[in-house]
C-alpha cells in the first residue's frame, strides 16, 4: 500500500505541473504532461483498493476529456472546471491562491507535503489543483469509526514530538559533534517508534517487543490511552504538532548546505549531518506522512459519500454575498441621504458610524471565501474557473495591498471587498501578472478591479511583463477618459518598476495630458527613454502638484522637463532622485532651464541618491532668483560632500525660505558638517524638517541640532542611525521635544540614561504635539537594574493619552522592553494610535508577553466605546517559537476590523515612513 500511495502522489505531482503549464498558456507542454499524468495514474489504479481505484479512473477520464478539448480548442464552449468533481459542502475558509509547484529536490518535497497536510488539517488546502481537502473532511463526525488503530497513532505522534524536543531546545548549531549525536539519537528513536507502530497495526508480524526506554516519560500517558476511547481529534492535534516541529530538519538542511558552499572538500562532520538529515526526511515521509495520507484518502471518500447521500446542492454563494453587500450599501446610502436632509450633523455621523460597526463584520463574515465562478458584485464582470482568496484585504481599511505575485484572479477578490461601497481606498497591487491562457480573457480581473473599486490612490509595482504593463496603461487611460469615474476621488497614480515600452509610456503621457485629472503622478524605475511627452504633460497640467521620476536613469530631454516645471504653477514637488545625475551636464542643464520659474508658495526638489558632489552647491546657488525665492524643501541625501572648498553656507544663504533639509545617508566632511549645523541653528529660520539619518556626525552635534528653531506642531527631526553616545541632555533636547510632530531616534545606541532624559523632556513639555515616535533597535537595557523596568517606565508614562494626545505611531521594535510599563501604555494610549511595532523585541519573542499585551488591547476594545478605529499591531518574532495561548484573542481578531495583528517578517510600515 505504501508504494501505491507514493506512486499516486507522484502522479498527482505530474498532474499539478500539467495544470501549471496549462495556466501559463503552454498548451503543447500541458498536453504532454497531462498524457504523462494519465499514464502514471492508470498504472497505479491497478494496485489500489477498488473504491479508491474507481475515483482515480473517474478523474483520469476527466483528464482525457481535457486533453481532447485542449487539442480541439473547445475550452470556452464546454466550460469545464479544474476543481473537485464531487459535490462538496461550502465551508467559509481561506483557499490558497499561490501557484502549486512541487519542489525539485526529493528532500524538500517531504517537508512541502508536511506543510500541506498541516494546512489542510487547520484550514483546508489543495493537495493538487484538482483535490481540495477542507478542514471539515478531517473533523467530520464519526470519522474515528472509519479509521483503525487511532490509539497507536496517538502514541506514535506524541512520542515523535517528545523526541524532537531536545533538537528544538538547541541554541546553536556550531557544535558539530553535539548536533550529530542528537540527530543519530532521533533516527534511532523514530525507527523504534515506527517498529512499535507497525507491530501494533499488524504490518510486522514478528516485531521485537518495544523497549520501555523508548516511551520514557510517556509511559503513564500510554496507559491512559489504552483505557479511553480513541479520539481522532487528539491524534490530529499531535500530528499537526509533529508536522510543524518537523520543519526544523529542513531549516537545518538549508543552514548546513549553505555553510559548505564553496568549500572543497566538504568537512566530514557536516557531510555526516547532511546525510542524517536526508535519512530523517525519508523516515518522516514513510512514517508520519504515509499514515496521514492513508487516513486522508479514507476520509475524503467518506465525506464524498455523505455528500452524495444527503443530496447536498451547491449554494449560490456569490449571489448571496452580493445581496448582503448591496443591502448594506443601500442601508448606508439611505441613512446618509436622510441625514443630509436634517440639520443635525452629529446624528448623521452617528448613524453612519453605527452602520459601519455593524455591517462591516457582517459582510466580512458572509463574503464567500471560495466560489465556483468569481465575479465582481456589480454584476458587470464574470469569468469561469478559478477559486480565489481574500488575502491582505481588510474591510473598512483605507489601504488595500496584495501580496507579491498578484495573479489576475486575485483582483476579483479585491473587487469583492471594495466594489461600489465603503470609503475610497489606497489600492496597491504588487507583481501583477495575467493568467497567460489565450483561451479566455486573461485581463478580466484587472478590469473588474479598476472599474468597480472606488480608489483615491492606485499603485502598481513590479510588473515584469510588457504586455501586462500595456494592458494596465490601457485600463488606466479608460478610467481617465470616463467622466463618471474621473469625478470620483481618484487623484494619485504610481507606476513603480513596470516594464513600460515606449508606446505604452507615450500613450499614458498622452492620456494624462488630455484629461488632467490627477494631482500626484509617480513613474519610477520604468526606464522610459525620452521625456518629451512628460514635459508636454507637465506644461499643460493645471491640477498636477506632485511629480516623481525617481530611478529614470536612461532618459533624455531633461531640459524640456525643467522648462515645463518652471512654467507649471500648480507643481510644488519634483522628485528626480536615483537618476544617476552628475553635476555636469545633468544638474547644470536642469538648473539653467529653470530661468523663467513661475512663482508659487512652496516648492520641493528631491535630488537624493544621484552622483552629485560638493560642486552641486555652487550650481544650485547660481539658479535663477525666481527659483531660489520659491524653494522651501531640498533633499540631498545619499551623496559624498567632502570638498571643504565649496561654500555650503553661501548655498543655504541663497535659499532664504528653506525650511526642510535632508542629507540622510550622506558623507560630510568636518567643514561641511560645521557649515550645515551653523545654518540649521540660525535663529532666523523656522524648520519643518531636519533629516540627518545615518550621517557621520561628531560628538556634540546633536545638542546643536536640538537648539534649532522648529515650527510648533508640524516639524520633524530624524536622527536614526546616528550614534549619539548618550548626548540627549536636558539642556539640549528639552527645548525642541514639546514642539516636534515626528521624532525618529532609531538605531541611535540610546542607553537607559538617555531614555530617562528623553522621558523627562517629553513629560515637561506635555501636552505634546508628537504624532510619530521611532525608538527601534537601541540598547535601552544598558545600565538598567537587573530585573527592573529602568527609565522605560517613565517613557511609557510620558506617552499616555493625557501627555501625548495626538500620538499615531510608535516603533519600539528590536528593543528589550519591560512588560508591565508597555501593558500600562496600551491601556492608556491615545485613541489616535494607528500603528505600534513590537517586532523582534523581548515582548514579541515571548509567548506569555505577547498574550498579555494583546489581551490588554482586546479588553480595552471590548468596552462600551471602542477607542481604536484602525490599529495595526506588528509582532514579527525572531524566535522560532509557536504562538500559544492566543485562542481567545485570535477568535476576537477574526470578528472585527479595528485592530489588526501582523506577524509576518515583512510588515507594512507606518504611514509617515512610506
Amino acid at each position: 500500500m505504501e508504494m501505491s500511495i507514493e506512486a499516486l502522489v507522484e502522479g498527482l505531482a505530474v498532474l499539478q505541473q500539467a495544470t501549471a503549464l496549462d495556466f501559463s498558456g503552454n498548451v503543447e507542454g500541458a498536453v504532454e504532461m497531462y498524457i504523462a499524468a494519465v499514464t502514471r495514474l492508470d498504472a497505479v489504479a491497478e494496485m489500489l483498493p477498488a473504491d479508491l481505484a474507481e475515483t482515480v479512473k473517474r478523474n483520469t477520464e476527466a483528464i482525457r476529456r481535457k486533453i481532447d478539448m485542449l487539442r480541439r480548442s473547445r475550452w470556452t464552449r464546454e466550460q469545464t472546471t479544474l476543481f473537485p468533481s464531487f459535490t462538496t459542502q461550502f465551508v467559509p475558509v481561506p483557499i490558497p491562491i499561490e501557484d502549486y509547484r512541487v519542489p525539485r529536490s526529493p528532500f524538500s518535497r517531504v517537508f512541502w507535503l508536511m506543510r500541506l497536510l498541516r494546512r489542510s488539517i487547520h484550514q483546508g488546502a489543495f493537495f493538487t489543483p484538482s483535490l481540495y481537502v477542507s478542514r471539515e473532511v478531517w473533523m467530520q463526525d464519526g470519522c474515528g469509526a472509519s479509521l483503525r488503530f487511532v490509539g497507536a497513532k496517538i502514541k506514535y505522534t506524541s512520542a515523535l514530538c517528545s523526541a524532537m524536543e531536545p533538537l528544538r531546545s538547541m541554541t546553536t548549531l556550531g557544535d558539530i559533534e553535539k548536533t550529530e549525536m542528537h540527530l543519530r539519537k532521533f533516527v534511532d528513536v523514530e525507527r523504534e517508534l515506527r517498529s512499535t507502530l507497525d507491530s501494533e497495526i499488524g504490518q510486522v508480524k514478528d516485531a521485537k517487543p518495544q523497549k520501555k526506554s523508548v516511551w520514557g516519560a510517556l509511559a503513564k500517558k500510554a496507559k491512559l490511552w489504552t483505557h479511553q476511547e480513541s479520539n481522532y481529534d487528539v491524534c490530529l492535534t499531535w500530528a499537526s504538532s509533529a508536522l510543524e516541529q518537523g520543519q526544523l530538519f529542513e531549516r537545518w538542511h538549508i543552514y548546513f548546505a549553505q555553510a559548505v558552499k564553496g568549500l572543497s572538500p566538504v568537512p566530514p562532520g557536516i557531510q555526516l549531518i547532511l546525510d542524517l538529515l536526508q535519512h530523517i526526511g525519508i523516515q518522516l515521509y514513510s512514517g508520519l506522512c504515509v499514515f496521514l495520507l492513508h487516513d486522508m484518502t479514507i476520509l475524503v471518500e467518506r465525506y464524498q459519500s455523505k455528500c452524495q447521500k444527503s443530496n447536498m446542492q451547491s449554494m449560490q454563494l456569490t449571489n448571496d454575498a452580493g445581496f448582503k453587500f448591496e443591502l448594506w450599501k443601500k442601508l448606508l446610502t439611505d441613512a446618509l441621504v436622510k441625514g443630509r436632509q436634517g440639520s443635525d450633523a452629529g446624528v448623521q455621523a452617528s448613524v453612519a458610524s453605527a452602520l459601519f460597526r455593524v455591517a462591516l463584520p457582517t459582510v466580512q463574515a458572509h463574503l464567500p471565501r471560495r466560489v465556483r465562478e468569481p465575479c465582481c458584485l456589480s454584476g458587470a464582470c464574470t469569468t469561469p474557473g478559478i477559486p480565489f482568496v481574500h488575502r491582505c484585504v481588510h474591510l473598512g481599511r483605507r489601504r488595500i495591498e496584495t501580496m507579491e505575485s498578484c495573479r489576475d484572479e486575485l483582483c476579483f477578490c479585491l473587487a469583492h471587498s471594495t466594489t461600489c461601497a465603503g470609503p475610497a481606498v489606497d489600492l496597491v497591487v504588487h507583481g501583477y501578472y495575467s493568467t497567460g491562457n489565450d483561451m479566455r480573457d486573461r485581463y478580466r480581473g484587472l478590469r473588474c478591479l479598476l472599474h468597480h473599486t472606488r480608489a483615491r490612490r492606485i499603485c502598481f509595482e513590479n510588473v515584469d511583463n510588457s504586455n501586462d504593463a500595456r494592458e494596465i496603461v490601457g485600463e488606466l487611460c479608460y478610467l481617465m477618459q470616463n467622466t463618471s469615474i474621473r469625478s470620483r476621488s481618484w487623484s494619485e497614480l504610481h507606476l513603480i518598476n513596470c516594464a513600460l515600452n515606449p508606446v505604452s509610456f507615450h500613450t499614458l503621457a498622452t492620456c494624462l495630458r488630455t484629461y488632467d485629472c490627477l494631482v500626484n503622478v509617480a513613474i519610477e524605475n520604468c526606464h522610459v527613454g525620452t521625456l518629451a511627452s512628460v514635459a508636454a504633460y507637465v506644461r499643460s497640467a493645471a491640477r498636477l502638484t506632485h511629480l516623481s521620476l525617481r530611478g529614470t536613469t536612461m532618459a533624455t530631454h531633461w531640459a524640456d522637463v525643467g522648462e515645463a516645471v518652471a512654467a507649471s504653477v500648480s507643481l510644488v514637488h519634483l522628485n528626480i532622485s536615483s537618476c544617476n545625475w552628475q553635476d555636469v551636464p545633468h544638474l547644470s542643464e536642469f538648473v539653467g532651464s529653470l530661468a523663467a520659474f513661475a512663482p508659487r508658495p512652496r516648492f520641493a526638489l528631491d535630488l537624493s541618491f544621484n552622483l552629485l558632489t560638493s560642486k552641486c552647491f555652487a550650481l544650485l546657488t547660481k539658479a535663477s532668483v525666481a527659483f531660489r525665492a520659491c524653494v522651501t524643501d531640498v533633499f540631498l541625501g545619499g551623496h559624498k560632500f567632502t570638498d571643504d572648498e565649496e561654500d555650503v553656507s553661501r548655498f543655504l544663504g541663497a535659499y532664504e525660505l528653506l525650511d526642510t533639509l535632508s542629507v540622510r545617508r550622506s558623507v560630510l566632511s568636518t567643514g561641511t558638517a560645521q557649515r550645515v549645523l551653523r545654518a540649521v541653528t540660525d535663529k532666523k529660520r523656522l524648520w519643518r524638517l531636519v533629516d540627518v539619518a545615518h550621517v557621520n556626525l561628531a560628538n556634540g552635534f546633536f545638542k546643536r541640532i536640538c537648539q534649532a528653531t522648529f515650527a510648533p506642531g508640524t516639524s520633524s527631526l530624524v536622527c536614526s542611525g546616528v550614534d549619539l553616545h548618550g548626548q540627549i541632555t536636558k539642556a539640549g533636547f528639552a527645548g525642541c521635544a514639546p514642539v516636534l510632530s515626528r521624532l525618529d531616534l532609531s538605531n541611535c545606541s540610546l542607553t537607559d540614561e538617555c531614555v530617562g532624559q528623553l522621558a523627562s523632556a517629553l513629560e515637561r513639555g506635555a501636552p505634546l504635539s508628537l504624532r510619530h515616535l521611532g525608538l527601534s533597535s537601541n540598547v535601552v537595557d544598558k545600565n538598567r537594574t537587573k530585573g527592573g523596568d529602568g527609565s522605560f517606565l517613565f517613557l511609557c508614562k510620558a506617552l499616555r493619552s493625557h501627555s501625548a494626545p495626538y500620538l499615531e505611531s510608535l516603533d519600539l521594535s528590536g528593543n528589550k522592553l519591560p512588560l508591565l510599563p508597555v501593558v500600562a501604555l496600551m491601556e492608556q494610549a491615545s485613541v489616535t494610535m494607528r500603528w505600534v511595532n513590537f517586532s523582534n523585541s523581548s515582548i514579541a519573542d515571548c509567548s506569555a508577553d505577547r498574550v498579555r499585551v494583546l489581551t490588554t488591547l482586546m479588553r480595552r476594545q471590548r468596552g462600551a466605546a471602542p477607542p481604536f478605529v484602525a490599529l495595526d499591531v506588528i509582532m514579527a518574532s525572531s524566535v522560532d517559537e509557536p504562538w500559544v495561548g492566543l485562542k481567545e484573542v485570535t477568535e476576537w481578531l477574526t470578528t472585527q476590523v479595528s485592530v489588526r495583528l501582523i506577524t509576518e517578517a515583512a510588515v507594512a510600515t507606518a504611514s509617515w515612513a512610506r
